[in-house]
């Protein structure tokens, strides 16, 4: 099934069904909770990497598939 998913809401979304605070993602991720807010809040758009990193924290894998 296709996603059209934003990466504030992925982001949100792995955090909740990971069972995870900001802060708790953040410390797992080597981060700091203003910068995983600010994700899911959609003031800033991470990298690839860090998306993936911090997906990777909540328990998740990042997988991204190109259809015409």
């Amino acid at each position: 099934m296709a996603s059209r998913a934003t990466p504030h809401g992925l982001l949100t979304q792995a955090r909740r069904l990971g069972r995870l605070t900001q802060r708790g993602l953040a410390e797992r991720a080597a981060t700091v909770q203003s910068v995983v807010a600010r994700i899911e809040g959609g003031s800033t758009s991470p990298t690839w990497d860090t998306l993936s990193r911090l997906l990777e924290a909540a328990g998740f894998e990042l997988r991204v598939t190109l259809q015409p």
